[in-house]
């Protein structure tokens, strides 16, 4: 998978190529299937195009906290490319973003990435006051000779997935309920750090279990360990124990782990 950090920097694809735009936290099931739809649409010899954020849309309002994220930059990467993602381009949603009109920044990517497919969730809007609505957009893609679709969102039990949903269910522990929205068991994809003896998983701005001991398997490049993480909020400490005293031989100053929490 290709990575951009600037807009200025996207690649021209061939077409066909297919485009969304979203903070795609989780990277869960209702992502997973309009990836595969759109996919779907631009078949195998075309090109995924996903434009995301390096943090969450609501972080610009001021009498909101920071929303605590699924995943961290490292591991949405890893999720996008493992989804069969082409090419992701991931830029910070700034006061700046969120002001442009959306038009000629859908017309840019258009002629950037040789857009043929737009594929958005049901309700999706975006550029200055969000104005670009469904039918704004339509109107735009008949114009500029692309196609658009909205996908209803997904259902797990009758009710939409969504990182909101996945978010309340972490913060009580329930991790069958997340694991049945994400698609995959809940787990942490960060640097791993060895500070007094002790293996700490750097992971600031995580949306985390309630404090206390869980049972994880630990995956580094190299091999898999069982082990213990002991989360505290309140002290921003996400201390990681393995089994048997063993400790990951580290082939780079913060390398980068897979914490899994097992049932």
């Amino acid at each position: 998978m290709q990575i951009f950090t600037n807009l200025q920097e996207i690649p021209s694809l061939q077409p066909p190529s297919g485009l969304t735009i979203g903070t795609f936290d989780g990277v869960h099931l209702g992502h997973l299937a309009l990836f595969k739809a759109l996919r779907a649409q631009v078949t195998a010899q075309g090109s995924l195009t996903v434009l995301t954020f390096s943090n969450h849309p609501a972080d610009l309002f001021a009498h909101r906290a920071p929303s605590p994220l699924l995943t961290t930059t490292e591991h949405k990467l890893k999720l996008l490319e493992n989804a069969g993602i082409n090419v992701c381009i991931i830029i910070p949603f700034t006061q700046e973003f969120a002001n442009q009109p959306f038009s000629p920044f859908l017309i840019k990517l258009k002629e950037q990435l040789s857009m043929t497919h737009l594929l958005l969730g049901v309700g999706a809007s975006f550029g200055k006051d969000r104005q670009g609505d469904e039918s704004q957009i339509r109107a735009l893609a008949q114009q500029f000779n692309f196609r658009v679709e909205y996908l209803p969102k997904a259902l797990v039990d009758n009710e939409p997935i969504s990182s909101g949903r996945i978010r309340n269910h972490l913060v009580k522990g329930e991790f069958t309920a997340v694991e049945r929205l994400l698609g995959r068991p809940y787990s942490i994809y960060a640097p791993l750090v060895q500070e007094h003896g002790h293996l700490y998983l750097k992971a600031p701005g995580l949306c985390l279990p309630p404090d206390g001991i869980y049972p994880i398997k630990l995956c580094d490049t190299h091999e898999t360990y069982l082990g213990r993480i002991h989360i505290d909020k309140r002290h921003e400490t996400l201390r990681v124990d393995l089994a048997h005293g063993k400790t990951p031989s580290f082939q780079s100053s913060k390398p980068l782990a897979e914490t899994i929490f097992l049932n």
